[in-house]
């Protein structure tokens, strides 16, 4: 617009001035070295007004070769941003529909044009991991690396890869770097406390277990149930480092709560079984069964050996008064009578037992111990059911 106004003021001003410069028309001399132009002022006005004009066409023509260019090279970009696109869509479709080799090869391919390299980069080393090709899975979270600085996203990536093909170590480590950077996110903490449990990290475990409760990673009970899961790990742990003398201070450090949970009473009693220790364990399994008798306990009580069973007898004897009747109960108790020699209480027990839930097991050491009374055709009808238990 500039330009075309400039051009009409000379073209006016050579109207206005022209006829009064036609009688006078000067002289203009141009020296360029050994080179002389001579010319009147008018035509020198022409010329320089017609070598604009020359210069305006010249610039309208690169303009418009320029813009096609530029339009052709915009096309041909789009083009191949489109199929970028395109060729993502199909590839993150392949990888859910577990076609891996085709996803790995339209997202990688098109990850160069694409709106969302990451991505495209990531699901490649899905594909490949899932074809167990480790070497292409590495490169491509490189590239990753490369062409994002999202490093959480490409850390919590490989730390999932390592987690499935049971690199428990790998994983940590990532993990532990990601836990860090974002102690609260979710993620993390959910593949962190399954990281822990494969380690049997169980002190780990127990300290991010109130970040999985608020985090609401965990409902009530599952997260009630892990806590015990951990304290089991964790009493097995400390039988194999600090023995039954370690694993009894820290049983007392614990508190009543914790200490009156059946599973855990059960845990502790197992693992000082396991360390020979038996008198240990009785105290502990005793004090478990004063106020209920869970089959747990009972069930690591039947593998106590003790030089004497009385104060078990008297225990258990007391719970058949106060506790509801119970098989389990029953047979904790017969076992015991039968280890302290008393076989006619042995045998009272184990019917009482079977009369309330038959079981295999009670059937064929009843079994036993009415073979050795000399009622044969007792015991065999004992073993029988016995038989038909264990195979129903």
């Amino acid at each position: 617009m500039i330009k075309a106004a400039i051009l009409v003021a000379i073209i006016i001003a050579g109207l206005i001035f022209g006829p009064e410069v036609s009688g006078s028309k000067g002289y203009v001399l141009v020296a360029m070295g050994d080179y002389t132009i001579e010319t009147s002022v008018s035509k020198a006005i022409i010329i320089g007004v017609l070598f604009y004009l020359l210069l305006l066409g010249i610039e309208w023509l690169l303009h418009k070769t320029l813009g096609i260019s530029r339009q052709s090279y915009n096309w041909l970009r789009g083009r191949n941003v489109r199929k970028a696109r395109k060729n993502t869509y199909a590839g993150m479709l392949a990888l859910a529909e577990g076609d891996y080799k085709n996803a790995e090869r339209l997202t990688a391919n098109s990850a160069t044009h694409s709106d969302t390299p990451l991505l495209n980069y990531l699901a490649a080393a899905e594909a490949a991991q899932e074809q167990g090709d480790n070497a292409k899975r590495d490169t491509y979270l490189k590239q990753a690396q490369e062409n994002s600085d999202n490093s959480f996203a490409i850390g919590l990536t490989q730390a999932k890869f390592h987690l499935r093909q049971g690199q428990y170590e790998e994983a940590h480590a990532a993990l532990s770097l990601l836990h860090n950077k974002q102690p609260k996110h979710q993620q993390v903490l959910k593949l962190l406390s399954e990281t822990y449990q494969q380690l049997d990290e169980w002190q780990k475990l127990l300290d991010l277990l109130p970040s999985l409760r608020k985090a609401g990673l965990l409902a009530h009970d599952d997260a009630d149930q892990l806590e015990l899961t951990t304290y089991a790990g964790i009493f097995k742990q400390l039988a194999k480092q600090e023995g039954s003398h370690g694993l009894q201070v820290y049983w007392n450090k614990m508190s009543r709560k914790l200490k009156a949970e059946p599973s855990l009473i059960a845990a502790i009693g197992e693992q000082l079984i396991t360390l020979d220790d038996h008198d240990a364990a009785k105290i502990i399994l005793l004090n478990g069964i004063k106020k209920s008798a869970p089959n747990s306990i009972l069930a690591v009580i039947n593998q106590l050996k003790l030089p004497d069973y009385q104060d078990l007898i008297n225990s258990l004897e007391s719970g058949r008064k106060k506790f509801p009747a119970s098989a389990a109960l029953e047979s904790a108790y017969a076992q015991c009578q039968l280890k302290a020699g008393n076989i006619e209480q042995a045998i009272k027990a184990y019917q009482a037992a079977i009369e309330l839930t038959p079981n295999a097991d009670d059937y064929y050491q009843l079994g036993l111990l009415l073979e050795q009374q000399g009622v044969i055709s007792e015991a065999q009808q004992c073993f029988k059911r016995g038989l038909a238990l264990s195979q129903a």
